[in-house]
């Protein structure tokens, strides 16, 4: 078998640049911590993050040496490879399995008895089925599995990853009164989950980040700090003055017509146009931040386009 390895880069729309073969060489995280270097010093560092990866440990290994290179790059691993692992995990459950195990017993019986199946038919509300549990549809692992979907678009979705996140934590919190999700195991699944990306929920104008707890407030605030002061041309104490007049809709932000078009565009393209009219600066720092991928998918589905 022939290893490609394929050079895409994301705006966040994907762009397939190139593919080579490994040829003999094997896959460690210094080979591909230079590969990644060549590549970006040919389009120019300071236009790039984020370096999204799959979860393997060389791939991981080799975007943290490459942050001693470009220590302004944010490596990130791919957060719906995250949550794939989440739904084999809670399926590999025993008191999981032995709920499936067991609507299969009681669907098969009721199917196997035309006494049983008329039985359902006459009593069943009028939307409810009688059919095999599949495993991707089952409730458990619904709301995750919905949000892998989202989380793999191609369009701009990092502002939603904080609240894909606690709806999970939520549902599956819920579940332990239930019975399937004990405590111990629900913990064991949250240490998975990764960086949430706080900092995106205040850049979107429909949220502001009002809902976020002070360290999740706190934390997004930082980050957009930090990444301010890797900006060229960007004034950090400007941009966070003028991001807490946005968040308090203070000053320039006060104008109605400012906020009529929240709920129709995406916060990505707000701050391309509306947003970008009363401060140049967040706006510059808000576009950068939103326009980062969460999911290596769009990679992946462009690779197979281009027939590799």
């Amino acid at each position: 078998n022939e290893y490609i390895l394929n050079y895409t880069i994301l705006t966040p729309k994907p762009y397939f640049i190139k593919s080579i073969t490994s040829e003999t060489n094997r896959h460690t995280a210094e080979y591909l911590c230079d590969l990644m270097i060549h590549a970006l010093e040919k389009y120019g560092p300071d236009k790039f993050l984020v370096i999204i990866t799959d979860n393997a440990a060389n791939e991981k290994k080799a975007t943290l040496l490459l942050k001693q290179t470009f220590t302004h790059l944010i490596p990130l691993g791919c957060l719906s490879n995250t949550l794939n692992p989440l739904v084999q995990d809670i399926l590999k459950l025993d008191c999981v399995d032995k709920i499936l195990k067991s609507l299969v017993a009681v669907i098969k019986t009721i199917k196997n008895s035309h006494i049983l199946t008329a039985a359902f038919i006459k009593e069943r509300k009028a939307d409810i089925s009688l059919s095999l549990p599949v495993l991707t549809r089952w409730e458990l692992v619904r709301p995750i599995v919905k949000w892998i979907h989202l989380l793999e678009s191609d369009e701009p979705v990092i502002h939603k990853v904080v609240y894909a996140f606690k709806q999970i934590k939520q549902f599956l919190t819920d579940s332990v009164s239930l019975g399937p999700i004990t405590p111990d195991v629900e913990k064991m699944i949250f240490e998975k989950f990764p960086l949430r990306h706080e900092y995106a929920v205040i850049l979107d104008p429909k949220d502001l980040g009002v809902n976020l707890d002070p360290e999740e407030l706190l934390n997004g605030i930082e980050f957009i700090d930090t990444l301010s002061k890797t900006m060229t041309n960007i004034d950090p104490v400007v941009v966070l003055t003028s991001l807490t007049k946005y968040r308090n809709k203070k000053s320039m932000w006060d104008k109605e017509v400012i906020w009529k078009t929240v709920e129709s565009l995406e916060p990505l393209t707000w701050w391309k146009g509306v947003g970008s009219i009363n401060c140049r600066q967040p706006a510059r720092v808000a576009i950068r931040i939103l326009s980062m991928p969460t999911s290596s998918a769009s990679t992946e589905r462009t690779n197979s386009t281009m027939g590799r």
